[in-house]
């Protein structure tokens, strides 16, 4: 699920939208597993940008669902020199297909590692926390 691109750290409206999101995708029949995938953005001149990742920890914690931090695993390579911005995004918030290729390629890795350890990983206990971590079920039926 990548839900988290354009929300900045300080904009909390996001948060019980986040979070209804994945309880609803949780509640689904089919039981799917959630993985959530954060990106995020740079301003005019090319500084980063906080990503909503901490806002949306407590949510990802509660449901205890897995979380890639794409943006936040992109920063040293940026700060050091070894890529630029240009080199992995379209513009201040998009990423391009070399922005793609890596996104892809750390989600694929992520998806290796469930696999190899599938025979540790209880896959039958797992329940949906009847308390909502903000209190709030105002987009559970949005569409």
């Amino acid at each position: 699920m990548d839900f988290t691109v354009n929300d900045t750290a300080n904009d909390e409206t996001f948060k019980v939208p986040y979070e209804n999101l994945i309880r609803r995708i949780l509640m689904h029949k089919t039981a799917p597993a959630v993985l959530s995938v954060v990106f995020g953005s740079v301003n005019k001149e090319n500084k980063r940008n906080n990503n909503a990742l901490s806002l949306h920890l407590p949510t990802i914690k509660h449901y205890d669902i897995s979380a890639i931090d794409y943006f936040g695993s992109l920063w040293k390579y940026l700060d050091s020199g070894v890529i630029k911005w240009s080199d992995v995004a379209a513009d201040t918030v998009h990423p391009n297909d070399n922005g793609h290729l890596m996104a892809s390629n750390c989600i694929r890795y992520y998806l290796d590692m469930v696999l190899d350890n599938l025979d540790n990983i209880d896959t039958e206990n797992y329940s949906i926390p009847q308390e909502l971590v903000f209190g709030s079920d105002a987009f559970m039926n949005a569409e």
